[in-house]
């Protein structure tokens, strides 16, 4: 053999060898990140944002702006993913209220659809079977409103258009702590949603996740903070819960305040109680039950901040024990 076969030999047998480490490496890093559904095309290609699913669709109510798609039947961050008839994360619910039924509709955004969790395992179906499995004589109903992306000007589209309706004996919120008091961008007063389209993110199954995870690792490790609430925001809010307020009295239906937490309180639950008691509106909160340094416990992937399974069992937890909650029922029965 010529010394130009061996080295043709060699850069042939390094580069082979090479790339073989690097696909092994890669195939590594995406059990690490996705588990066993790392080897399918269909999950992994579920771990998008909900924007741009395909599952949305314009609402005719400028509030609401958008809403999910009735009768989904796919995947979303891993997870199965499924709607009714009438657009609701959830399983099918009568419109009108059955008899010997005590009701209550979730308002909230992506903690409260539940991303990447299976929807037995989200907050409102733990609290629903738990008070069911207590109960013999009264049945009880949690219907899940919660769409990815929605902020508090959502919620009171969804009381102004579904509570009558629906009935309902109380409404529950489930307050996003992360970002549940940022301002609705100008287009959402405007009513202009438009359909985003899922290529525009490419496919996830053929991402580099080895290149993210080197990327990552050479990034500062600065533990992800909670943003401070502005004054703009404040008064947003105030503005917001006094409406809640209002359409609570005027309606008759009492609304119960959750603020769902992953990471740690920077005072903005502080600003967010005052609010709240200062329009009488009873608020509970996760802080403190769920430990910061521990967050992967709590959360879906390394790649996803969302809680998990074990985080909504915390909050249906802190609802259930949360002292209004408790009487709302008692005095329901």
């Amino acid at each position: 053999m010529t010394l130009r076969r061996i080295v043709i030999f060699k850069v042939i047998s390094v580069g082979f060898s090479l790339f073989i480490g690097l696909f092994l490496c890669e195939l590594m890093t995406r059990v690490y990140y996705f588990g066993l559904d790392a080897f399918s095309y269909t999950k992994v290609n579920s771990f998008i944002s909900i924007g741009v699913s395909g599952f949305l669709e314009g609402a005719d109510n400028k509030k609401i702006l958008y809403e999910l798609k009735p009768n989904i039947d796919s995947h979303f961050k891993l997870s199965t993913f499924k709607t009714n008839s009438q657009g609701c994360r959830d399983k099918e619910y009568s419109i009108s209220k059955p008899d010997k039924t005590i009701r209550g509709l979730v308002f909230g955004d992506s903690y409260t659809m539940g991303s990447g969790v299976e929807i037995e395992n989200v907050y409102h179906s733990v609290m629903e079977q738990a008070l069911n499995e207590q109960s013999d004589s009264i049945n009880y109903e949690f219907i899940n409103f919660g769409v990815g992306g929605y902020n508090l000007l959502n919620y009171k589209g969804l009381m102004e258009e579904k509570a009558v309706e629906y009935d309902p004996d109380f409404i529950l919120i489930g307050y996003c702590a992360f970002n549940d008091f940022f301002l609705p961008p100008d287009k959402h007063y405007e009513g202009n949603y438009k359909v985003k389209i899922k290529k525009s993110r490419g496919t996830p199954f053929y991402s580099c996740y080895l290149c993210g995870l080197i990327e990552r690792a050479f990034a500062s490790t600065t533990t992800k903070q909670m943003f401070g609430i502005k004054p703009k925001e404040k008064a947003f809010v105030d503005q917001m819960f006094k409406e809640y307020s209002e359409f609570s009295k005027a309606n008759n239906i009492p609304i119960i305040i959750s603020v769902l937490a992953v990471l740690g309180d920077n005072g903005n639950l502080a600003i967010i109680q005052e609010i709240a008691t200062k329009y009488k509106l009873p608020i509970t909160d996760s802080y403190g039950m769920i430990d910061p340094t521990e967050l992967s416990a709590y959360t879906i992937s390394k790649l996803d901040h969302h809680p998990n399974a074990k985080a909504h069992k915390v909050y249906a937890d802190d609802i259930l024990d949360f002292g209004p909650f408790k009487e709302l029922i008692k005095n329901r029965k």
